[in-house]
């Protein structure tokens, strides 16, 4: 009986680790997005990846985490699983924070109000915590103005919570943004926002 049980243990934990060390359904032949929402528990994770397919077995995900040790420092946000990752390779990439980046592009000048509307457009914040992580570090925009019309300062940062954006200068005319969301289940989530010229 005892002989049974233990050929059944190993026979799941083989099942398991075979499923960890290859690719999901949805990422065999090509990568997939995959949103992480904030405040979401380890088992809720592994669930969101089972059903998008990028991960093989929730609970082989499940076991991996509880391994590893890193079940409060899985980091939310939106991911782009690679074509071919497997778990392993999944559970790296939210340790680390590994998001999707996005390139915003507005005009030289533009207000922060133009600014929070274009991010808020493509849903990468939502426009008034732009508009008060402006107003909470005016430092950061031009001349200090309270009216915080325009950005100009060099290398300042701002942040709030939701987004990690940075910006440069592309031909004198443009700025572009690169944004990206993260979070863990623990920690607020953050913005960061670094104007260049």
């Amino acid at each position: 009986m005892f002989g049974l049980l233990l050929a059944g243990c190993l026979l799941f934990l083989g099942l398991q680790a075979w499923w960890v060390l290859t690719p999901g359904v949805a990422v065999r032949s090509g990568p997939r997005m995959v949103e992480i929402p904030a405040h979401r528990g380890f088992l809720d994770v592994a669930r969101i990846l089972g059903e998008a397919g990028v991960i093989r077995s929730p609970v082989g995900f499940t076991l991996l985490t509880l391994v590893r040790g890193s079940m409060r420092s899985l980091k939310a946000g939106e991911y782009q699983i690679p074509g071919g990752a497997n778990t392993v390779a999944v559970l790296t990439m939210l340790e680390g924070g590994h998001v999707l980046q996005h390139s915003v592009v507005f005009r030289e000048g533009a207000t922060v109000a133009e600014l929070a509307g274009q991010l808020a457009a493509e849903g990468l914040a939502r426009a008034d915590d732009v508009v008060r992580a402006a107003r909470d570090a005016p430092q950061t925009w031009q001349n200090n103005d309270p009216t915080m019309n325009s950005l100009a300062q060099p290398s300042q940062t701002s942040t709030m919570p939701g987004l990690a954006a940075s910006t440069g200068a592309t031909g004198g005319r443009q700025n572009s943004c690169c944004a990206s969301r993260t979070t863990s289940d623990i920690e607020p989530p953050q913005v960061s926002i670094v104007a260049s010229q």
